[in-house]
């Protein structure tokens, strides 16, 4: 028996297993890491759900890692870091702490004994402490630990007042800082190096060549030849920092921009989805910007002023030739950066209408293809590109007329300094030698200029850039820093609306006025009403996508607001009208965002919805490729998938909205008497327009122009409806 095995055998009989019947499948997945995080929380009094710690984080096999165990951590308001140290160095001041186990296991080291020993709680007791000897712990004991503490409550509140958008560039390059530090003092010797050759020329031209000195000749080139050794290897180092810098900030910020897309409001959802997909792909101008390239460029411009300095130890005058001409070439760039700016803004806003007018094209080319709306596609296409193309073409004739311009000026800053070297020499001021020298040095203090015309040019489009990603950072989150949400695993499923209104956003109508309903659990609601009377709307609030816009939504007698959102949707099982597939197997889809499901209750979920009956008859089967958006499946076989991910986690809570409406009335009759027995005990609320899906309930709720204006039992409001008593708009 392995000494691991040997330490959890030591756990007390008495402590608080996991109960077998939960009925979160997520509480039998093997997830050491999160595991030890829940009892983190808890032993910190900050009690979390392991869906508020790792839902839309990207998980590894469905399980937490190390790499994104302080991200999870900080969502219960911890301080995580892991970090690799023997457990005689774990000081009983950092404890409680998270240790790594040799089979891959996890641990809670809580405290040190005064005999050596440890107080140990594994992570798969949940609350069962066991004492342990260091030597057995030494054993099992990876070498890694993971310390956390809660953030002080001043960090969190200044969060809340200093938006991510103020800082989150600034904060992302400073994680790199020593690696710029290092691109720095690589950049000072790179250009201590290149002040060799123009010393090299100039002494082997003012002293060799007069003596005749071939020794000194031979000393000199092996010095140079070594400097330039090191000047290749300095070089290759500051790439490498300065490359891995741009990638590690390319990462973080493209993980965070992501991040925030995902867990935006859907208030905030941008009305064309090509544009805002555009800005994510212009993201890449900052890419470029934080290029080892660019970044070279902006280390070597101080060191202009050195090789000024050394221009004018050796000539003299001759360094007021560059020190005239920088300036003179930088109006001149500065000149055309203004009509520049303007066309690369223009550029880029026409770049998003593009993108918008491709995604849309291809998402509705059926529509299109029906409607022979071909002609009209093809003109408003080739308007924005023509209109494109000339903007392109008028920002790349400016930045060459720019960097053609910083050429001019260096070439004619280095016949001067011939001209005028040539004079000094007449007059005994100046050798030979000094005088190549001052022309090298020259055009090694001007050679940046050249690159910084490009340079300016990709710093706005990177500056508009930033400006178009602090938008989305700034996109507000349905998980806020600041906010400590209540944590409910398990929903009894009660529903009461207290004078809500709700409107959409960007529209100015109600879509619902004045709701007052109340939903007991275990109850079976059917809600019919004409298309647009705000049917959906009502699911759309309870499964927490939007929020009324004015009055309480309660769901266990507690406002929406205060439920952690993926805890809410964890207990509801919806099904909208506009079915959302991914592209990928049938099973993906089944399991979308619940992987850890094993393959029967997958399956019991799929025979209930009906996705059994095409599934078992393809050859792929459950490997079959669904398309995108579905396209590879009819619409009555996407319902079906939808409705076997809603009942997939068995939740308490059901919202089905026109589920069979794509169905034939034999795969209805199927799917409604296979829905009997497993809505037994659950409150349910099914949107239909379909008569007979409403054997499945008892009560009946009738919406119109957003307002409830029946609700009763079932025969009782039929009844009347069919007596002309319900007065419905026309």
């Amino acid at each position: 028996m392995s000494a691991q095995a040997e330490l959890l055998n030591d756990v007390p009989e008495n402590y608080a297993r996991p109960n077998s019947q939960h009925h979160d499948p997520r509480s039998h997945n093997d997830d050491p890491l999160l595991d030890s995080l829940l009892i983190l929380c808890s032993l910190h009094g900050k009690p979390a759900s392991r869906s508020t710690l790792s839902s839309g984080l990207p998980l590894e096999n469905d399980r937490l890692t190390l790499n994104i165990f302080p991200r999870a951590a900080a969502r219960a308001g911890l301080k995580a870091r892991v970090v690799t140290r023997t457990l005689d160095k774990i000081p009983a001041m950092s404890l409680p702490a998270v240790l790594l186990l040799n089979a891959g296991g996890t641990g809670m080291l809580l405290a040190w004994n005064d005999d050596g020993s440890a107080r140990f709680m594994p992570s798969e007791s949940e609350g069962g402490e066991i004492c342990v000897d260091a030597a057995t712990l030494e054993q099992n004991y990876a070498g890694k630990v993971i310390f956390a503490h809660p953030r002080h409550e001043f960090d969190l509140q200044a969060e809340a007042f200093l938006p991510r958008t103020k800082s989150w560039f600034k904060d992302t390059l400073k994680l790199s800082r020593f690696l710029y530090m290092d691109a720095v003092l690589a950049s000072l010797l790179i250009n201590l190096i290149a002040l060799g050759t123009p010393l090299f020329t100039m002494n082997v031209y003012d002293r060799v060549v007069p003596n005749q000195a071939t020794v000194t000749l031979w000393v000199l080139a092996v010095g140079i030849c070594l400097a330039f050794v090191f000047d290749l290897i300095l070089k290759m180092l500051r790439g490498i920092c300065l490359d891995i810098a741009g990638k590690k900030s390319d990462l973080i910020i493209s993980s965070t921009l992501f991040e925030r897309i995902v867990g935006m409001e859907m208030k905030e959802r941008p009305a064309r989805v090509g544009s805002f997909a555009q800005n994510i792909h212009e993201f890449q101008s900052l890419r470029d910007f934080l290029s080892s390239l660019t970044l070279t460029t902006i280390i070597d411009l101080p060191f202009t002023l050195l090789l000024l300095i050394v221009i004018g130890i050796i000539g003299g005058a001759l360094a007021w030739i560059p020190v005239l001409t920088l300036p003179i070439a930088l109006l001149c760039s500065w000149a055309l950066q203004k009509p520049v700016n303007a066309a690369v803004a223009k550029t880029m806003s026409l770049a998003s209408e593009r993108q918008a007018l491709l995604i849309e094209t291809l998402s509705s080319l059926d529509a299109i293809k029906v409607n022979n709306a071909q002609s009209e596609r093809q003109f408003q296409w080739e308007q924005t590109l023509g209109s494109l193309s000339r903007l392109e073409l008028r920002v790349k004739t400016l930045s060459s007329l720019a960097s053609n311009l910083t050429g001019w000026f260096q070439q004619i800053s280095g016949v001067v300094m011939i001209i005028v070297g040539v004079y000094m020499i007449i007059d005994g001021k100046l050798s030979m030698g000094g005088l190549i020298a001052c022309y090298m040095l020259n055009g090694r203090a001007l050679m940046p200029l050249g690159q910084l015309t490009g340079l300016i040019a990709r710093y706005q489009q990177a500056k508009l850039t930033i400006k178009n990603t602090e938008k989305m950072m700034s996109l507000t989150q349905e998980r806020r820093a600041d906010e400590n949400p209540l944590k409910r695993e398990q929903l009894q499923g009660s529903i009461e609306f207290r004078d809500v209104d709700f409107s959409y956003p960007e529209q100015q109508n109600l879509s619902l006025h004045k709701i007052n309903l109340t939903i007991q659990p275990g109850e079976r609601i059917g809600i019919i009403g004409r298309s647009g009377s705000g049917k959906s709307s009502l699911s759309k609030l309870i499964v927490n996508l939007y929020q009324p816009s004015a009055g309480n939504l309660l769901i266990d007698g507690i406002d929406s607001r205060q439920l952690d959102v993926n805890d809410l949707r964890h207990s509801i099982g919806y099904v909208p009208q506009d079915i959302q597939l991914f592209n990928g197997t049938l099973r993906d889809n089944l399991l979308c965002g619940a992987r850890y499901v094993d393959d029967e209750t997958m399956l019991r979920a799929a025979e209930l919805a009906g996705v059994n009956e095409f599934a078992r008859l393809h050859p792929d089967g459950y490997n079959l490729q669904v398309g995108e958006r579905g396209s590879q499946l009819s619409g009555g076989q996407r319902q079906a998938v939808a409705l076997a991910r809603a009942l997939l986690l068995d939740p308490p809570l059901l919202l089905l909205d026109e589920p069979t409406s794509s169905m034939d009335n034999t795969s209805e009759e199927k799917i409604k008497h296979a829905l009997a027995p497993c809505i037994a005990g659950k409150t349910l609320l099914l949107v239909t327009h379909r008569a007979s899906m409403l054997s499945l309930v008892d009560r009946l709720i009738i919406v119109d122009k957003g307002r409830i204006i029946a609700d009763g039992p079932k025969g009782v409001v039929m009844d009347a409806l069919k007596k002309g008593q319900i007065n419905a708009s026309r």
